[in-house]
């Protein structure tokens, strides 16, 4: 009876997790980081120890309040709020993975019941794009409604699916099951039309058979996706010709543009407003090099320009190359503890540590440590990573689970 009731706690507290996972890409991020916070100061008032435990890993993100300090009060307020709550939200959804992380006793069951989730995420986006409910030819309305799509952790967790260790697959699915949950998932995240989620895809998949020395599994994986990538060219994709023409120009995008043709600079428009951030670093002096511009500051495009509906005028709060976001925010010494989080998150050493990766189901959890500081570190330059709007969101707070986890269960 007292199995029972363990067994029945534990899966409550999967769901609890699972259901604050979901806030983050179904409800508007104001809200859910309030609750959050009051969420998190309710756990850790209720266990300050796990609190004290967390901060070796979100210490550095704390130090990024003294760092986009110096000059806040000569930026706009507006501005100013918005950066403090990024940076809030982002320690918060860490913290509460982390403190909820404590409390999975299972964390295989936990990765099957997003498998589960993650489905359900999939047919209804399948469904959507399957009765054209999303428009393709306005790229903008589009890149807004993909981020309701298949969420960013299924190409993290997707592979485990077909994983197996010492001939036994990782996750416990019924052989029927495991398939239809691995198509359908993967059509969504192929249908999100997503180009980083199609690249992270297939880099989670490399990482993951490569380290199982499935080396014939990571071949085929390279060698599909650059027959993808060749015939992007091909009729069946000019359906999707805004789109496609967004992968096509997806590296020009991530390198510094410099041009006056404005449909150009529109095609180029990441790499565009990198470069200006890139100059305006130049231009400031040696203090705000190291310690940035503050918490508001914006990136000066010595121009007007409209994007989508919104009209920027002559400035950016926000730029999608997360590196030069923190550079102009918070400054060389910002870029430092933000990549010193994405190292401990991931290395940070345990004291039973010989024990903890001898165990083979914890070396994939580690195996997946490893594969979201790449994710982290590849997506702040595409999306801005921890300070973007809300797409991370669900992956800072399962990095977090991860890590909770871990720390309870060797420390």
């Amino acid at each position: 009876m007292r199995d029972l009731n363990d067994k029945k706690k534990r899966n409550i507290n999967i769901i609890n997790i699972l259901f604050l996972m979901s806030l983050t890409f179904l409800v508007k991020p104001e809200i859910y980081t309030i609750f959050f916070i009051f969420i998190s100061l309710i756990l850790v008032l209720k266990n300050k120890a796990v609190f004290f435990k967390s901060t070796k890993y979100i210490n550095y993100l704390f130090l990024l309040f003294f760092t986009g300090s110096f000059f806040i009060l000569s930026n706009e307020i507006q501005y100013v709020k918005n950066d403090i709550g990024y940076l809030i939200k982002a320690i918060t959804c860490f913290l509460i993975g982390f403190i909820l992380g404590i409390k999975i006793f299972n964390f295989t069951k936990f990765l099957e019941y997003i498998i589960v989730l993650l489905f359900i995420y999939s047919l209804y986006w399948i469904y959507l794009v399957s009765t054209n409910a999303v428009n393709f030819d306005n790229y903008a309305e589009f890149n807004m409604m993909s981020f309701k799509s298949v969420p960013y952790i299924a190409t993290l967790i997707l592979p485990l699916v077909l994983l197996k260790i010492d001939n036994k697959y990782f996750l416990d699915f019924k052989i029927l099951n495991r398939y239809l949950f691995f198509i359908i998932i993967l059509i969504g995240i192929f249908f999100s039309f997503s180009r980083t989620k199609i690249f992270l895809i297939l880099l989670s998949f490399f990482i993951l058979f490569f380290y199982k020395k499935k080396i014939k599994i990571s071949y085929i994986i390279f060698f599909i996706s650059m027959i993808l990538i060749i015939n992007l060219n091909s009729p069946f994709f000019e359906n999707f010709s805004p789109i496609i023409s967004k992968f096509r120009n997806s590296f020009n995008e991530i390198l510094f543009f410099n041009g006056t043709d404005l449909q150009e600079i529109y095609l180029n428009w990441r790499g565009f407003e990198s470069l200006k951030a890139y100059e305006q670093f130049q231009n400031v002096g040696l203090f705000k090099k190291f310690f940035g511009q503050s918490f508001g500051a914006t990136v000066n495009l010595q121009n007007n320009f409209s994007i989508g509906n919104i009209d920027y005028y002559s400035e950016l709060p926000y730029i999608h190359n997360g590196y030069f976001q923190i550079l102009t925010k918070f400054g060389i010494i910002g870029i430092i503890f933000v990549i010193i989080f994405y190292i401990k998150v991931t290395f940070t050493s345990n004291r039973k540590f010989k024990t903890y990766f001898n165990k083979k189901d914890d070396q994939i959890l580690l195996i997946l440590k490893l594969i979201l500081m790449i994710y982290f570190i590849f997506l702040t330059l595409v999306i801005s990573g921890l300070f973007n709007h809300s797409a991370l969101d669900h992956i800072i707070i399962f990095s977090g689970l991860i890590n909770g986890y871990l720390d309870n269960k060797y420390n």
